[in-house]
């Protein structure tokens, strides 16, 4: 059974919702704010969200942005109630990550469409995926609970603004969408990069000429990749000035170029992903007892023990095998390198990864 939150401070809409849905197969939570939505959305986490735009203390924006940075709920379609249907509020909630907006007042039938349209497309993007690669079963089940659904609506919606209000945009606001539709795809591209790079790791586990490929290789350029993902990535968060190197030594490590540039990717990224704007991301590079050890560590929401703890577990293995720190974890560990944590909720986290010296 689909579990839906449905998050409306207006108490008549949330009822009246809630009722229409229980006529349906689904198991439905409300919220009357914005922040109790949050929370209950970390709790439950659903497979579909309903939520108002215009809220007190925290509105249907924040809320998004909220859960589109929690890794547990980055990827829940999120369907936008409103009164209002400008078109820079369309684009508002498209850069954040909506799949859809429904303006009130609605009939039953355009909710009940718009929910199973959603939910639908969603595992059809996921099946569409691992029917086309030949993958493990840990790598099918992650690809469905993956970002390649919501990048690939995420390209939709903005085209679909394009062509539905091409004569009412400016030629700079055209240029500005098509802008987030190419991030959008570089999000997709790179998840299926990691694919790719997560299903040889699986077959090299077991194959001693796919594992050299992997083992006997080095990279000298790692200042060169980390100035150069930092840099990007940042921009993408519009965060260049959050940027602090401090030494970043040149040494040749034992791991080839694709291999050190994704686990790079992946650390950085997500230290600028769970960290606001203005507060720093740090990164140092030295050599320490015979091991090189690359440091990035931002100021930003953190982890609490618990859940650093299930970072790593079979659970999180097979959901998030194409993220973050997951991915990270698997190569260094075949590898033969380390991986240290440290985080704290609403102080920030730090990763510290343990090279071999080639």
């Amino acid at each position: 059974m689909k579990k839906i939150l449905v998050i409306e401070d207006d108490q008549n809409v949330r009822e009246s919702i809630a009722e229409l849905l229980s006529l349906k197969p689904y198991e439905v939570a409300t919220a009357e704010n914005g922040l109790e939505g949050v929370r209950m959305a970390k709790e439950t986490n659903p497979d579909l969200i309903i939520c108002d735009v215009m809220m007190p203390e925290s509105d249907g924006y924040e809320v998004l942005g909220k859960l589109r940075s929690d890794e547990y709920n980055s990827d829940v379609p999120f369907i936008f109630l409103t009164a209002k249907a400008e078109k820079t509020s369309l684009r508002q909630g498209m850069n954040l990550g909506a799949d859809d907006y429904i303006t009130k007042p609605f009939k039953a039938e355009e909710l009940f469409e718009a929910i199973e349209a959603r939910i639908i497309k969603q595992e059809k993007a996921g099946k569409a995926m691992t029917s086309r690669i030949k993958l493990s079963q840990p790598l099918n089940e992650a690809i469905a609970n993956n970002k390649i659904a919501s990048s690939f609506v995420n390209i939709q919606g903005l085209s679909n603004m394009i062509l539905d209000y091409f004569e009412d945009y400016t030629e700079d606001a055209i240029k500005e969408i098509i802008e987030d539709i190419r991030s959008s795809a570089t999000k997709a591209e790179r998840v299926i990069k990691n694919a790719v790079l997560y299903q040889s790791l699986v077959e090299a586990e077991n194959d001693e000429t796919r594992a050299r490929e992997f083992k006997d290789v080095h990279c000298n350029c790692i200042e060169e990749i980390i100035r150069t993902k930092m840099f990007g990535i940042a921009k993408n968060y519009d965060r260049e000035r959050d940027i602090f190197f401090k030494e970043v030594e040149k040494r040749n490590l034992g791991i080839s170029f694709e291999g050190l540039s994704a686990i790079i990717h992946e650390v950085i990224d997500n230290a600028f992903k769970f960290s606001k704007k203005g507060s720093v991301v740090t990164v140092s590079g030295a050599v320490v007892q015979s091991k090189y050890i690359l440091t990035i560590e931002d100021k930003g929401m953190g982890v609490s023990k618990s859940q650093l703890g299930e970072l790593f577990s079979d659970r999180q293995n097979t959901r998030y095998a194409l993220s973050g720190l997951v991915l990270v974890h698997k190569l260094m560990r075949f590898l033969n390198n380390d991986i240290k944590i440290e985080s704290y909720l609403e102080q920030g986290t730090k990763v510290m990864l343990s090279f071999s010296l080639h």
